[in-house]
């Protein structure tokens, strides 16, 4: 059996909802009724959509098939300006 100077407090947690007014409170539920009205896809099924996506725009991907250096806007020009 411990002695009674060994035995912990142990503080009760505060409800981290205490300090807000009952407008406020109403407010947090009705936000959380509008979220859980949201329809929501599952992630395996938006990953799958993805990848659709993905692969129907790799031969027009200018990042996978690069850009033709004659009609590339980015290339800096080999001359100088200066002279």
């Amino acid at each position: 059996m411990m002695a009674p100077e060994e035995v912990e407090e142990v503080e009760e947690e505060e409800d981290p909802l205490s300090f807000l007014t009952p407008e406020q409170l109403q407010a947090y539920v009705d936000q959380y009724k509008k979220e859980l009205a949201l329809d929501r896809t599952k992630t395996s099924e938006g990953c799958k959509v993805v990848m659709e996506y993905i692969l129907e725009n790799m031969p027009i991907d200018p990042f996978i098939i690069g850009i033709n250096s004659k009609n590339n806007p980015y290339i800096e020009k080999k001359d100088c300006a200066l002279l």
